[in-house]
């Protein structure tokens, strides 16, 4: 068997790229013109700001979608399991953009006083997303047979892992947008 017996379609390749771009670029132009007081204001006790929300990604950008692919990538196809994911693809997308379950994020999440330079997390925030496709572009892996356990949702594949991530982004980005709304409310 060749190694792209489990590889995803172009067409499923196009849409994760589109959708990568497309939630980057909205994360970005979300942040860009906040003021300071709209970077760094809290929209009631224990939420995150704007800089917090914007730090969040940048960490799962570096830390988390790579090395989970990685992961997974590195474990030996299991094709017997492609029918628990089967289908999981708008499922995933929805669990992170549909908010009305909110996440609450862990304690040492939660630093109200740490400066956030807006200017450099954007652009580490674009270098490492524009990485990430660029390596998406150029991979033929077996995205479809191998997998992770995913909380809520149970075994996820590759692709559904790459598309969890551009969701997780319009889901923060939404959370950002809700910021100034409610300081002028």
């Amino acid at each position: 068997m060749n190694s792209n017996t489990y590889s995803i379609t172009a067409q499923e390749k196009q849409f994760a790229i589109d959708y990568l771009n497309r939630t980057g670029k909205a994360f970005v132009e979300a942040i860009s013109d906040m003021s300071e007081k709209q970077w760094y204001r809290r929209p009631g006790p224990g939420e995150w700001s704007a800089a917090e929300c914007a730090q969040h990604l940048l960490e799962t950008e570096l830390y988390f979608f790579m090395p989970s692919v990685e992961k997974m990538l590195a474990d030996s196809p299991d094709p017997d399991r492609m029918k628990e994911t089967a289908g999981k693809e708008q499922a995933v997308i929805d669990s992170m953009e549909i908010r009305t379950y909110k996440i609450k994020g862990q304690p040492w999440e939660e630093s109200s006083d740490k400066v956030i330079d807006k200017a450099a997390l954007i652009s580490a925030f674009q270098a490492k997303r524009a990485e990430n496709i660029q390596w998406l572009e150029n991979s033929d892996g077996n995205f479809r047979a191998n997998f992770m356990e995913f909380p809520g949702m149970g075994p996820i594949d590759v692709y559904q892992f790459i598309l969890f991530i551009a969701a997780h982004t319009t889901r923060h980005t939404a959370q950002i947008q809700e910021i100034p709304v409610l300081q002028e409310a």
